[in-house]
């Protein structure tokens, strides 16, 4: 049985599709798990529809806490041997889960992974992002392979997980980069990774996410999530700390260029603040950098940052316009 947790907050535009999806799923044995997160629009309503349609789905309504408190609801009431993630404004492939669970049965490996599309709140396909077909065995190498982002995203959706990876792993509280804080912990408890082929997940890009608010106070936890799971490698494998580090410093650039440019109030005084974060995980991976950038944009990109913030923010301005 896979056990399928879609978190649902104020998304009924997107929310009948999604389900439509899940419950026509070639693949029928599915726990499907509703988390209604405090909606204030008609997605409820709409969840409780479906459940009257088809008995595998199961409904928590609960109180605003975010996706991570949502996700961690699923996770405690979970019972498949498998477990799959869906965003409630985004849809899958009718075959998505009897193709995944196929590979991953098949393939005996702990987690298997699909490409994805990127699709307008039209549901016109913009763009594909596909993986190729790979098997990855052993713990430290498939920590790697994440870490290093080899034909791999930070994405949950798109990957089916056994269930005991999940013992011990919770989301945290963050808004954003939740999704990389936790396939970093599952990542290291995996003894075999299998990427297939196909693309099957479809990212729906929603203007009311998070990920497409302009930028705000909430953005920086992306840079809390990259520290939690520095400190985390820290201690399962140090060896691995010099790719977080590449991801923190890569985010900050961006970040601090995307704060500068918009009307954040205290954006002089974060920036100092993730200029001297830069700076400290810079040094760490600096004899290593080039390696570890693996093109030499993005290590030519990072010098300048370092050198001059402002130079590399008008630089890219100029590109970008």
């Amino acid at each position: 049985k896979i056990s399928i947790i879609v978190p649902v907050y104020n998304t009924g535009k997107f929310l009948e599709k999604c389900l439509e999806s899940i419950i026509n799923q070639s693949y029928e044995n599915l726990e499907i798990i509703l988390i209604n997160d405090g909606s204030t629009d008609n997605s409820l309503e709409i969840c409780q529809k479906y459940s009257k349609l088809d008995s595998r789905i199961m409904i928590i309504d609960k109180e605003n806490g975010g996706v991570s408190s949502a996700r961690n609801r699923g996770l405690s009431l979970a019972s498949g041997g498998y477990i799959g993630f869906i965003d409630s404004d985004d849809y899958i492939s009718p075959s998505m889960y009897e193709k995944m669970l196929y590979s991953i049965v098949h393939g005996d490996a702990d987690i298997v992974e699909c490409g994805y599309f990127d699709v307008s709140s039209d549901y016109t396909v913009t763009k594909e992002y596909p993986l190729y077909e790979t098997t990855i065995e052993g713990k430290f190498n498939c920590s790697k392979k994440y870490l290093a982002k080899i034909n791999t995203t930070n994405f949950n959706c798109n990957k089916l997980f056994k269930r005991e990876l999940f013992n011990n792993v919770r989301y945290p509280n963050l808004s954003l980069s939740e999704d990389y804080v936790v396939n970093a912990k599952v990542f290291s408890k995996c003894s075999k990774y299998i990427s297939i082929n196909e693309s099957l997940y479809y990212y729906v890009n929603n203007e009311n996410s998070v990920t497409s608010e302009e930028f705000t106070e909430k953005k920086l936890d992306i840079i809390k999530a990259g520290k939690k799971v520095f400190k985390f490698y820290e201690i399962e494998n140090p060896e691995l700390t010099k790719y977080v580090s590449f991801y923190i410093i890569n985010k900050i650039k961006k970040l601090y260029r995307e704060m500068m440019q918009s009307d954040f109030k205290d954006k002089y005084d974060v920036g100092e603040k993730l200029l001297i974060d830069y700076n400290y995980f810079f040094s760490l991976i600096r004899k290593e950098l080039f390696i570890v950038a693996n093109k030499k944009r993005n290590f030519f990109s990072l010098w300048v940052f370092r050198f001059n913030p402002n130079l590399y923010c008008w630089v890219m301005k100029k590109i970008i316009n």
